[in-house]
C-alpha cells in the first residue's frame, strides 16, 4: 500500500536491581537522540513501507499510571540504551520531577515556498542575506507515495532576524514590515529542548527507577497494548489502551506530554469507528477508512509545529481513542 519515501543523557537509578524486572543493555551501534527526532517531526517507516505517525495523546499533568496484561517494556532516556522488562498486572506511575521548559530563540517568518521548488527558496535566503538578515531556513511536510500517488505536502519557511524572545521578534517584525513585504509570523526554535526526570514506581512493590528527558513504553508481546490510567481525556479519566509505543517527555508548559508512536494503518483502525460508529455499514466504514488515510497523510507535518508530534489525537486532527 505504502512505498517508503524521503521526508524531510541517560541518567538510571535503580537501587538494588528487583526481582520482577529484566534489564537488557542497548549499547551498540549508532547513538540515535529520540527526543530530537520527535521534535524535529521525522517521518519513519515499518519494513513494508508504512509510515509510523506519532500522535499527541494528552499533555498538562505530573503524573500518569499504565499497565499491560502481558507485561511492558520501559526504553529509559533520550537514546534508550537501556531496557527495563515488567511483569504484567502490575500499575505503574509515571511521575515527572523537577522540570525544566528549555530555551528558544524566535525568528521573524519572511516568506514560504513549497518544497518542491527549491530554487524560489534558495533565491529568497540570498536575497534576504542581501538586506543584511541573519536567515534560517525549516523545512515541514513530508513525501509520500501511496500506491502510486504522490502525496507531498513539504513547505520550505524562511526566517530571519532572530531574537531571544518572542516580545522582541514581535517588535522586530513589526520594524521590518515597514519598509519590507514579510509575512510576519514568528517561528519558535528550541536551543535547548524541555525536560526533567521521570521517576517509575510499581504501585504493588513500591520499587522505582528514573531516567532524564524521556520514557518509553510498549507491551512485551508484539501486538501488545499499553493501558493509560488517570489521564484526563475530554470524555472524563475512562482508561485507554494504545498499540505500538507510549512516549513521555516534556513540553514547554513544563509538564507532560504523552506521544503514541504506531503505524499508519493502525491509526485509521482506531479512527474509522472513533469518527464514526463500530456497526455503521461494511461500506461505510470502507469509505471512511480511505478518506481517514488520505487526511492523516495529508495533515502531517502542518498542524503542531514545534510539537512533539505529527498530529493530536483529538477532532482537530484525527479523532483517535486507541483501540477498544
Amino acid at each position: 500500500m505504502y512505498r517508503r519515501s524521503l521526508s524531510l543523557g541517560l541518567l538510571f537509578v535503580l537501587c538494588a536491581f528487583p526481582a520482577w524486572a529484566e534489564e537488557v543493555d542497548l549499547n551498540r551501534g549508532p547513538v540515535v537522540d529520540e527526543l530530537e527526532q520527535l521534535h524535529r517531526q521525522e517521518l519513519s517507516f515499518r519494513p513494508d513501507g508504512v509510515p509510523i505517525i506519532t500522535l499527541g495523546l494528552t499533555s498538562g499533568q505530573r503524573r500518569l499510571r499504565v499497565t499491560s496484561e502481558h507485561g511492558l517494556v520501559f526504553r529509559m532516556g533520550r537514546h534508550g540504551q537501556r531496557e527495563i522488562t515488567v511483569q504484567g498486572g502490575d500499575e505503574w506511575e509515571v511521575r515527572l520531577k523537577n522540570p525544566h521548559r528549555g530555551k528558544t530563540r524566535t525568528w521573524v517568518i519572511a516568506e514560504r515556498f513549497a518544497g518542491t521548488d527549491p530554487a524560489r527558496t534558495e533565491a529568497s535566503r540570498s536575497r534576504w542575506l542581501r538586506h543584511k538578515h541573519r536567515v534560517k531556513v525549516f523545512m515541514s511536510g513530508t513525501y509520500v507515495d501511496l500506491e502510486g500517488q504522490r502525496l507531498d505536502t513539504r513547505i520550505a519557511t524562511v526566517a530571519i532576524a532572530p531574537e531571544a524572545s518572542r516580545r522582541r521578534a514581535r517588535r522586530r517584525a513589526k520594524q521590518i514590515k515597514q519598509g519590507q513585504r514579510i509575512l510576519g509570523r514568528l517561528k519558535d526554535e528550541f536551543l535547548e529542548r524541555p525536560g526533567g526526570t521521570f521517576v517509575l514506581t510499581n504501585l504493588r512493590t513500591g520499587e522505582s527507577m528514573a531516567t532524564e528527558d524521556l520514557v518509553s513504553v510498549r507491551g512485551v508481546q508484539a501486538d501488545g497494548l499499553v493501558e493509560i490510567l488517570g489521564a484526563k481525556w475530554a470524555r472524563g479519566n475512562v482508561s485507554r489502551r494504545y498499540p505500538g509505543e507510549v512516549s513521555f517527555l516534556v513540553g514547554t508548559s513544563g509538564k507532560m506530554e504523552v506521544v503514541n508512536q504506531v503505524d499508519a494503518e493502525t491509526v485509521v483502525k482506531g479512527v474509522v469507528p472513533t469518527e464514526l460508529f463500530p456497526e455503521a455499514p461494511i461500506e461505510s466504514l470502507k469509505a471512511q477508512a480511505v478518506l481517514a488515510r488520505g487526511q492523516l497523510l495529508s495533515k502531517l507535518g502542518h498542524r503542531h509545529p514545534g510539537k512533539p508530534y505529527h498530529l493530536c489525537a483529538r477532532a482537530h486532527c484525527q479523532a483517535y481513542a486507541g483501540i477498544e
